[in-house]
């Protein structure tokens, strides 16, 4: 004989099927149903990235610096005078300096006889007669031209003034030679005694280009 068995017949089973039915519809709700929020900021943050630059007015004084420097002799110091602007959003600091020469002799070779350069900076502009009205301050000391192939090491420290009013001063060191019987440059003589080793320095020419360059502040954490 068959025996046929209802689920109803047993609450003990019922039970237990209603209760694994519901552990399986609680979690599968418990994966689909969490919640979630979000929030952002109704006017987008706005970043702007600083620059850094800086421009040289050559007419720092109303003297064109273009105009050639024509015949110097030993002992002779030519100065010109030259604007140093910052044109950019970032303050500027510890300005270095370097001067490349076009040719390569006696004018920018030799640290003993060769060029010499100085600069001095003016908290004003500087007259056309080359006088500082305001504050003078070296920031250069006479140096050969021979070394100022690189960056020199800091001329200048701290914030820069800006404008920045500068004075080049380029000087012939005072030497003596001579030029024997209007010979050519090898019967030169220094001080008409010896033949020179170097060469001359007479008729000598160069062309000076001068680049300064300042960095930016030191990095800051700022809380707004």
């Amino acid at each position: 004989m068959i025996k046929l068995v209802s689920v109803l017949a047993h609450p003990a089973k019922l039970a237990a099927v209603t209760a694994g039915v519901g552990g399986l519809v609680l979690t599968a709700g418990g994966v689909f149903t969490v919640l979630n929020a979000t929030a952002g900021n109704a006017t987008p943050q706005s970043v702007n990235a600083g620059t850094m630059k800086l421009a040289l007015d050559e007419v720092g004084n109303g003297i064109n610096n273009t105009v050639a420097i024509d015949a110097m002799k030993p002992g002779d110091v030519q100065n010109r005078f030259i604007e140093l602007d910052n044109t950019g959003t970032l303050s500027g600091k510890n300005l270095t300096v370097r001067v490349a020469a076009g040719s390569d002799n006696k004018l920018s070779n030799d640290a003993v006889d060769g060029l010499q350069v100085a600069l001095t900076s003016c908290s004003v502009a500087w007259t056309a007669a080359g006088v500082c009205a305001g504050d003078e301050a070296a920031v250069l000391a006479s140096t050969p031209l021979s070394t100022l192939g690189t960056f020199t090491d800091t001329a200048l420290t701290g914030t820069l003034p800006d404008p920045l009013f500068v004075r080049i001063a380029i000087a012939l060191p005072e030497q003596g030679e001579c030029n024997v019987d209007n010979a050519a440059s090898a019967q030169f003589e220094a001080d008409c005694t010896t033949p020179l080793s170097g060469g001359s320095i007479q008729g000598l020419t160069n062309a000076l280009s001068f680049t300064f360059k300042q960095t930016q502040q030191v990095a800051e954490t700022t809380n707004s």
